[in-house]
């Protein structure tokens, strides 16, 4: 069964394990700092010349039906747009570019269609890589290897011992961009390498934790945590009594180590030496997107990606996808953004629990519904992967 879905879901350019491993470099290398992220959009156009080349004119029903939803939601954007335009003169602001968000999802949308297990498999494989060069730098005390990458460094903090001021990059611009990445890898080893050895998938979740350990990125720690947590029990097939038990053992053996862990160091490194709990400035963040979105409520900035600016801080995105997505698009053109996961009824089939890690990352960063992102093109494969799973159980 695995296999006929596998065989459906298989890039069109070709089986070739060689084609599918350029076709996964050429998708891996836009999420890191070498190549930009705007790339995505020429890989989805080449996506539908190929298609279209090949005669294959059909879609998978997760797509056409989400892409519909997005091309609505684009829409009321540029009818929002041009109806204030009859009110008062707006400028448009953005960041990076000039395209509508909408679009950008409909793009990862599209690539994440042609996602199959050999491309997977090698996307993963260079997530590790990027994983080892993590510790490599953590190991020589420098943040990235890259020398037009923006670094940010604290000398007190670095000094003082604390994790979070030797936060190190990866392959990518930042260290949050390298978590991201790690919790992209366990995601598609949970959903499309099931059938891999345990031992080959338990190395790749153990040298997962230590790099989020040297990206030290606190929320995508707790999100691993808990990613890891649901995935021994639906892995498994527990029941709810076992799940409970299991629960139940791994909470008095957190417990247990409470006498030969010295909780005041751990609390003090999450907390970045501060002696109060540390939401890095989110609280302030999120209350000025708030105080936006109350202020512009149905049609946000437009479908534009753009950041406020937050005093201290200058100019920072939301910390959440989910108030990001509200900022940018409104009230009125996110409803047609989320109301396809419930017409549907993704939620319902199976894999879908692996992408809680994404979803909980993405509750403290901008992470999800970025756009054309590795981020929103793993989120879109497991939902597509998981209805064909669910249609061939049906047939």
């Amino acid at each position: 069964m695995t296999a006929q879905i596998t065989n459906s879901a298989r890039i069109t350019l070709n089986s070739n394990k060689f084609l599918c491993f350029i076709y996964a470099l050429i998708i891996y290398l836009p999420s890191t700092a070498l190549i930009p992220a705007s790339s995505y959009y020429l890989i989805a156009i080449g996506v539908i010349f190929l298609k279209l080349f090949r005669g294959d004119t059909k879609f998978n029903t997760i797509v056409v039906l989400f892409s519909c939803s997005f091309l609505v939601s684009l829409l009321l954007s540029l009818f929002g747009y041009f109806g204030y335009l009859f009110i008062e003169t707006y400028d448009l602001t953005y960041r990076d570019n000039f395209i509508p968000l909408q679009v950008g999802l409909i793009v990862s949308l599209l690539i994440a269609g042609t996602l199959s297990r050999d491309v997977v498999f090698f996307i993963v494989l260079f997530i590790f890589i990027e994983c080892i060069s993590g510790f490599i730098q953590f190991s020589l005390g420098i943040k990235t290897f890259f020398p037009f990458v923006n670094e940010v460094y604290n000398e007190i903090g670095a000094s003082q011992g604390l994790l979070y001021f030797k936060r190190v990059y990866g392959f990518s611009s930042n260290s949050s961009g390298f978590a991201g990445n790690i919790l992209v890898m366990v995601t598609l080893i949970a959903v499309f390498l099931k059938d891999t050895s345990k031992y080959f998938k338990w190395i790749v979740f153990l040298v997962a934790f230590f790099a989020l350990i040297c990206s030290f990125t606190r929320s995508a720690i707790i999100a691993y945590t808990i990613f890891l947590f649901f995935y021994i029990i639906y892995n498994n097939k527990l029941t709810p009594l076992k799940g409970f038990f299991i629960s139940t053992l791994f909470i008095l053996l957190m417990l247990s180590l409470i006498p030969s862990l010295d909780w005041d160091a751990i609390y003090e490194q999450f907390n970045r030496g501060r002696s109060g709990q540390d939401l890095t400035g989110r609280d302030i963040i999120w209350s000025l997107y708030i105080d936006y979105i109350n202020q512009h409520p149905f049609f946000g900035n437009f479908s534009l990606r753009n950041y406020l600016y937050i005093p201290i801080y200058e100019y920072m995105h939301a910390h959440n996808s989910f108030l990001m997505a509200i900022y940018i698009l409104g009230i009125v053109p996110s409803l047609f953004i989320f109301i396809p996961f419930l017409l549907s009824r993704v939620w319902q089939y199976e894999n879908n629990i692996y992408i809680i890690g994404l979803l909980i990352y993405s509750t403290a960063q901008y992470y999800i519904f970025w756009g054309a992102s590795i981020a929103d093109i793993t989120f879109f494969s497991v939902l597509i992967y998981s209805y064909k799973l669910h249609i061939n159980n049906e047939n």
